[in-house]
């Protein structure tokens, strides 16, 4: 039995160069394993990952065997291709991509994960210069028109990547009349466990996840405001605050932060806590894409922490944490959220 959840992750900015940039044939993702019974595994473990291209029977197309060591509710966050690259062969081919998870010598996992569209981002790698019709990505094929988001056109060369760990500002400088934003709220804090008596608590909800084409004029002032992931401490799951984005003092773009895990009503610790703690709402988001973030797992699922769709780092909830040494055990605080802007 398995939860699995894909996940883009963040390259880091790079700097214009007239050196062409390297795609790597790798794609982020994030899973968990439990077993039959519904406990987390915990130990180091052999996982084999393997393509199809449908959902039942057929021969895969790739394949790779790596050696995982997973938290202990579970959860793994690795590379796929990071032992053996995955050919443009396999990614570009028309169709649908499966992915098949086999734990160790025993059977599959079912149903296969059917992979969403970022991994296809690796096409960009054949464009030489124009721009592409996003219908001809669908279908497969490159051809010169325009690629747009909202009706707005794309470029799939910016040349300035601007990164916000923390909140500030910036001027649009001359020439640009877009920015491409992209924003995750902070995660929640994981609840506490009453380890005393092995009652369990809510895991935290991620943040949520906004992305936008900003019309925007040079002069103007670009405001970020990042969430930061909420405080963890005994009895107490603090809720992840929101990230925004703003264009001359005009709200635009909203990744709001996901809520703290609830905890256990227990004799040692957290009398105020509920008899089945909840895991904390996922943040929602408003902007051109907007992505509500996982909510934080129940105390009757394990307490695993809330992943955010497009990133398993930022905007994170926090997982609860059992230790028998300490009778009122908190959750991990939520991760903190992130803004790119493009240009």
């Amino acid at each position: 039995m398995t939860r699995a959840i894909l996940c883009l992750l963040l390259a880091a900015p790079l700097a214009a160069s007239a050196v062409e940039p390297t795609v790597p044939h790798k794609l982020g993702f994030t899973g968990r394993l439990l077993t039959a019974q519904g406990e987390p595994v915990t130990g180091a473990v052999n996982v084999t990952f393997a393509l199809y291209d449908q959902a039942m029977l057929g021969t895969a197309t790739w394949t790779e065997t790596q050696k995982l060591a997973p938290s202990y509710e579970g959860v793994y966050a690795t590379f796929l291709g990071a032992a053996n690259p995955i050919p443009d062969e396999v990614l570009l081919a028309p169709g649908q991509r499966f992915l098949e998870v086999t734990v160790e010598n025993g059977t599959p996992l079912s149903p296969r994960l059917e992979l969403g569209a970022a991994p296809y981002a690796a096409v960009a790698k054949h464009v030489r210069g124009g721009t592409v019709e996003a219908s001809e990505v669908r279908a497969g094929r490159v051809e010169a028109g325009t690629l747009t988001v909202g009706g707005a056109p794309l470029s799939l060369g910016y040349r300035t990547v601007r990164s916000f760990t923390g909140s500030g500002s910036f001027d649009v400088p001359d020439g640009v009349t877009r920015v491409h934003v992209r924003a995750w709220g902070g995660g929640g804090a994981g609840g506490t466990i009453d380890s005393a008596t092995s009652k369990p608590a809510g895991g935290g909800g991620a943040g949520g996840y906004a992305e936008d084409i900003l019309e925007v004029t040079a002069g103007s002032t670009v405001g970020v405001t990042v969430g930061v992931g909420g405080n963890a401490s005994a009895c107490t799951a603090g809720n992840g605050t929101d990230t925004t984005v703003s264009v001359a003092g005009q709200l635009r773009v909203i990744a709001r932060g996901g809520q703290g895990g609830e905890h256990a009503q227990g004799t040692t610790c957290c009398a105020g806590g509920k008899p089945t703690p909840k895991g904390g709402m996922g943040g929602t988001a408003t902007g051109g894409i907007a992505l509500a973030g996982e909510s934080g797992w129940d105390a009757s699922e394990g307490g695993g922490a809330g992943l955010n769709s497009m990133s398993p780092v930022y905007g994170r909830g926090g997982e609860t944490v059992f230790n028998p040494l300490i009778p009122c055990t908190p959750g991990d605080a939520g991760k903190s959220g992130l803004v790119l802007v493009a240009y």
